[in-house]
């Protein structure tokens, strides 16, 4: 009887035994992969490509320029002064009326003009007495008659110069233009219709 339950207690702890081992198998640490599929982690990347067209030339814009100022359509006239009379024995300024008195001369009034140096009326020039060598001399007399008031002569004003090596130019009308060549002194007066102005003097520089 003995025996046969030290055999059962044996037996019963073999099977104890058994039943507690712990069977243990390596497990792989990373998944594996399969050949042919991305692993974890790794994303592809699909480039799809975009046709490019090119730009139709009738749409692309024209580089921009500045525009050039549209003229004025009703633009304002430049008036340039007239420095002394109006040529015709008038003696006023230039934005008198010309004379149309046709009585006989009574006397006869001559002076410079204006002085032009490079081309244009140098200001304060009228009746000067002094100008540059190199520039230009405009005259004028005015014929009056015997209430002073501007008239035409019959004849054409003729001038007298004392020293005509200075200057080159008119000698006659009633406004005559002398080129100024050389420094010195000329007298200068003015004739019409039997009657003599005063003379006068310029001084070149």
């Amino acid at each position: 009887m003995r025996r046969v339950v030290a055999f059962a207690i044996a037996g019963a702890g073999a099977v104890a035994l058994l039943a507690c081992h712990v069977i243990s198998e390596e497990l792989p640490s990373r998944p594996t992969q399969v050949a042919g599929v991305p692993g974890p982690g790794t994303i592809p990347v699909v480039v799809v490509p975009i046709p490019t067209q090119a730009p139709d030339p009738r749409n692309v814009p024209s580089p921009s320029s500045p525009l050039a100022p549209s003229p004025n359509p009703n633009p304002r006239p430049t008036a340039t002064p007239v420095p002394g009379g109006d040529g015709r024995g008038g003696g006023g300024g230039g934005g008198e009326p010309p004379t149309t008195n046709r009585s006989p001369v009574a006397r006869l009034n001559a002076s410079v003009y204006f002085v032009e140096c490079n081309g244009a009326p140098v200001p304060g020039t009228s009746r000067a007495d002094t100008a540059p060598v190199g520039c230009r001399l405009h005259l004028d007399c005015t014929a009056r008659d015997g209430s002073n008031s501007p008239t035409i002569p019959r004849g054409n004003p003729q001038w007298t110069y004392s020293n005509p090596g200075l200057v080159s130019g008119g000698s006659s009308g009633f406004n005559p233009v002398l080129t100024i060549r050389a420094a010195g002194h000329l007298d200068i007066y003015a004739e019409v219709d039997g009657f003599r102005s005063a003379t006068f003097g310029v001084d070149f520089q």
